[in-house]
């Protein structure tokens, strides 16, 4: 989201999150050291998804439209965007979307030239095929181009060195890594298995 989010600024657009991704950087923003945005960064919009009623950006009493969301999702709502802000001017927002958020584009109704900036894992099993499927078809539905950028979750292995001599653990027992060796490099006590079935006391 931090990458995105530089993206916007360095383009000079708005970073559209849901209200989730607002109550998550609100609460990283509490921890000592956190490198999130504030809420009232002129480059990040707290977007509403419509709900149930779908009173979101209509003119109706505000009991109405409060009742549609979350107890604590509602203190956002004064400083949302929605779907006609998007739609209006298209050309100011990049919107994180997730796959669940796609029906959205229903209302935005993407203009043409827009691009679907794919960032996560590629597919490796039979579900994330079919929902990657899914996901082709709306982008297909849409007429939107797209561009891959491959995200893992991963660490990277400077990351990873960082973590060790931030920690300094007693022991290093590399788990779910290619190269599990580099570790004995960075650290005097590394335990590496070496067949099926051992086991390590802790």
């Amino acid at each position: 989201m931090i990458s995105f989010h530089n993206s916007a600024k360095r383009i000079g657009k708005k970073l559209a999150i849901s209200l989730k991704q607002a109550y998550l950087i609100e609460q990283l923003g509490k921890c000592e050291n956190s490198n999130v945005p504030k809420l009232d960064d002129e480059n990040l919009g707290l977007y509403a998804m419509r709900r149930t009623w779908g009173l979101i950006g209509e003119d109706c009493p505000e009991r109405l439209l409060l009742q549609d969301y979350s107890s604590w999702e509602r203190k956002y709502l004064p400083d949302t965007i929605c779907y006609k802000d998007i739609k209006k001017d298209q050309e100011k927002f990049m919107f994180f979307c997730t796959n669940f958020d796609l029906k959205e584009l229903t209302d935005i109704k993407p203009a043409s030239g827009s691009v679907y900036i794919k960032s996560v894992c590629e597919p490796f099993d039979a579900e994330m095929e079919i929902d990657w499927q899914r996901i082709e078809n709306w982008i297909n539905h849409f007429n939107l181009d797209i561009n891959k950028t491959h995200v893992s979750g991963h660490a990277s292995g400077p990351q990873l060195k960082e973590l060790i001599t931030t920690v300094k653990p007693k022991m290093i027992v590399p788990v779910h890594t290619e190269n599990a060796k580099v570790y004995d490099k960075w650290w005097n006590n590394v335990h590496l298995f070496k067949k099926l079935g051992e086991t390590i006391e802790l």
